[in-house]
Formats: C-alpha cells, structure tokens, sequence
C-alpha cells in the first residue's frame, strides 16, 4: 500500500532543489496502486514537470527506507535557501510550508526519527524569524492562502499572537516565543483532514460526534505518545502541546483542567489560538476585529486566561491600521 511503503514528497520541494534526484521516483496512480516514475540519478525534473502541468500532479513518492535520507538533504538545502538574502518573504513562506508536509508525512509514516526532529525545530525556528521580519503577517498569508496547508498556516498566525502577547510580559524573550513557535507547529501534526475539520467545529463550539470524541479528544496525549515528544522538547513546550483545547472551567479536554492548574504561558497559547481560529474564519478580515475579540473576552475571563487576554487586546488596539 502506499500509505505504509511510501512517503510523499511535494513536487514543488523537487523544482527548488536541481534536476536530479538521487533516489527512485514513484507516482501514485490510485490509493492502491503506483508506479515507477524515474530511476535513481536520472535528471527528472522535465518529466514531473510534464505530469505537474498536464495531470497537476502535486506529489511524487519515495520509498520509505530513502524518505529520512531525502529529508536529511532537503534540511540542508532548506537552510541555504532560506538564508539567501535573495528569497522572498513569499518564497520563504512557501518553502517552510512545503517543508511542514514533509515533516508531517515523515512523523506520520516513516516514525519519529532525528532527520525529521531537526527539521521540525529548524521549520519552527525559521518562522519565527519570518514573523518578526514581516510587517503584514495576514496580508502575506492571503497571498496563498489557497495553496497553504490549513495547519501551518494556522501555526504561523499562532506564532505571531503569542509572540505579541508575550511581549506584555517582564519575562518576555526568544527562548519562550520558540517554544510557543514549536507548540503550535506540532499540536495538531498527525491530525487528518477529516479530524482538522472536526476540531474546526470546536472553534464554532459545535458538538462533535461520537467517533470524533474517540480520536479527536484525545488527540494531544496521542501526540505527545507518538512522537515521544518528552524526551526531546521543553517542559513548557509540551504542557502547551497537552493543554491545548483546555478550557478555564474545566470543559476543555482530554484533562478537563481548571483555569487553576493551567500555566500562564500555555493560557497565552490556548487564548492565541482561539483567536487564530477567529480570524481564519473571518478570512482575516480585521474589520471584525471588536466583535472576535468580545467573543474572546467573554469565553476567557478568569486568572491567567484574563491577563491572557488583555494582552491581546493591547496586541490588537496597538495597530492603527485595519491589518495586524
């Protein structure tokens, strides 16, 4: 099957990085059957080239025993693209985006392993960077918005309100937005498309059904167990990463803490990300802006959420501009 056998890589990762691959090709003709594209060194670049314009194939696959090694080199190439002061800020997103698939794919199909660990931290890492170097975070995501994953982009906008609302703090510094940085590129990262939609309903505060209580609810523990996210991420990183769909009353899951044993710092994230979903939802609009920030202030007022949530709201009103 091609879900246990092969990996995916995004044929726009193949067009950044040279005309030959050093590993076979395969393409995926049906979710049971594939077939060889290319062989090991052949210059492919024109033949996925012809299948991306004339089939929008999207996707080539790789075996998995060669997908660490890809992911290895794509790391390194990924690093001297993304400090070459002759990338775009729109090239860099797009990059970090691409690279976000093959991390997911990675931890999804090939196991936690170290290639896709430093790629990870090097992918959360980088945009933090690119947030604290764009002055239109929302302008720049509704640029591609069409073409972005929804869980990267909505780590990105993560990043940015935490980062915002921190900066409210004494002990605001890098270290810290980081491991915020970190928490919300992994929080959801073995979710599927299906799943991501049932954990959009939350955000509506839509019921979930039985099967979705099942795998969504106890999504953060599957995480953390998976990937073996203890043994190679801060304390704070991965409390953030547990608690995320917490609530300050405890009818949040899978804990169902109370605003009492929740952080401040994993109450900025869980504050941010609500926020976050408001304003996909709103498509960025931020003439909205009062009324998804009265949404905000009306479901988090109480200890650390309710600093929480002043901070962003010094966040929102420090921008004259209709965009943050």
């Amino acid at each position: 099957m091609v879900e246990t056998s092969y990996c995916r890589v995004p044929v726009k990762l193949i067009f950044k990085f040279g005309d030959v691959f050093p590993y076979n090709v395969y393409l995926k003709l049906s979710d049971s059957k594939i077939v060889k594209l290319s062989h090991k060194d052949e210059i492919i670049k024109d033949t996925i080239l012809r299948y991306h314009k004339e089939k929008g194939v999207e996707d080539i696959y790789v075996l998995k025993e060669d997908y660490l090694q890809i992911t290895d080199y794509f790391k390194n190439q990924f690093e001297n693209k993304l400090f070459n002061p002759e990338t775009t800020i729109e090239e860099k997103v797009d990059l970090l985006e691409k690279s976000y698939s093959m991390v997911k794919d990675s931890l999804v199909f090939a196991g936690i392993n170290q290639q896709s660990i430093e790629l990870a931290k090097k992918i959360s890492e980088s945009t933090l960077r690119l947030i604290n170097e764009s002055k239109n975070v929302f302008s720049l995501l509704l640029k591609f918005s069409a073409n972005c994953a929804e869980e990267y982009k909505k780590s990105i906008v993560i990043g940015y309100l935490c980062s915002g609302i921190i900066d409210n703090f004494d002990w605001k510094s890098d270290s810290i937005k980081q491991k915020c940085s970190l928490a919300a590129l992994l929080c959801d990262i073995l979710l599927s498309p299906k799943e991501m939609k049932e954990i959009q309903k939350l955000s509506l505060e839509l019921p979930l059904t039985p099967a979705a209580k099942i795998t969504v609810g106890t999504h953060p523990q599957r995480i953390i167990k998976t990937l073996n996210i203890e043994t190679w991420i801060s304390k704070e990183t991965l409390a953030m990463i547990e608690q995320h769909h917490e609530e300050q009353n405890g009818t949040g899951f899978p804990l169902g803490l109370v605003h009492t044993h929740i952080s401040q710092l994993s109450a900025i994230f869980i504050v941010a990300m609500r926020f976050a979903d408001l304003l996909i939802e709103n498509n960025f609009n931020f003439q909205n802006k009062d009324s998804m920030l009265a949404t905000i202030r009306s479901k988090y007022n109480l200890g650390v959420f309710k600093k929480a949530v002043k901070c962003l709201g010094n966040l929102v009103d420090a921008k004259k501009s209709n965009q943050l």
